[in-house]
């Protein structure tokens, strides 16, 4: 679970997906540092699982403000979340602590020249207004087929340029304007722009492809 879906699978969902992890949705709460009860329970309000953890011996240490978490060691073995010996230090999600981002007045991992420049408010971290892609059909050329489609929007006040890369490995980036045509652009509220790409090719013609937003400083 997640403070903030979007903004974690904006930053982790890649690695999230490829290392088989699912979100099952948000934890608005916090746990305590010292050890509480934990309860787990499913629609019907059965008991999934009913704990309590510690940070005091013989639990872990080193997830003791060290910045490690606690991390159940087998969790396929089924073991026993009571047990400080099914429990081990580890680095938290994406191996290292995610740090703060410079210029993020909200705390929601999105730098605020982004959401200025995509006309939602920097102090609010409910605003930002995550792009989404799809898979449509259209007619191209007077042919149907699969095409993929992104959504996003632009403060045209502002007047930044929002590029879109593009990238095979999520390792080397590079420009994408040559893969992908303007589909539509509609005005959203204000000095909104909500614009929607798709590929240049059809899915059936292209190989895996990973893209994303930048923001180009200049």
């Amino acid at each position: 679970m997640a403070s903030n879906l979007g903004a974690f699978n904006f930053r982790h969902g890649a690695i999230a997906a490829q290392d088989g992890y699912k979100l099952l949705g948000e934890f608005s709460g916090n746990l305590a540092n010292g050890g509480e009860d934990i309860h787990l329970v499913d629609k019907a309000s059965a008991t999934i699982t009913l704990f309590s953890y510690d940070d005091g011996e013989p639990w872990p240490a080193e997830a003791d403000g060290s910045g490690m978490v606690l991390s159940l060691s087998n969790p396929l073995g089924n073991p026993d979340p009571n047990n400080a010996g099914s429990w081990s230090a580890k680095e938290p999600f994406g191996g290292i602590e995610v740090p703060p981002i410079a210029g993020d007045l909200d705390g929601d991992l999105i730098p605020d020249a982004i959401e200025v420049a995509m006309g939602t408010d920097p102090a609010d971290p409910l605003s930002f207004a995550f792009p989404s892609a799809s898979v449509e059909t259209l007619e191209v050329a007077g042919a149907a087929a699969a095409y993929a489609t992104f959504t996003y929007q632009v403060d045209t006040q502002v007047g930044a340029a929002l590029p879109v890369e593009t990238s095979s490995d999520l390792t080397a980036w590079q420009d994408a304007s040559g893969q992908l045509v303007e589909l539509s652009r509609e005005k959203g509220d204000g000095t909104i722009d909500i614009v929607t790409l798709r590929t240049r090719l059809p899915l059936s013609e292209t190989t895996v492809q990973y893209y994303r937003i930048s923001l180009d400083a200049e």
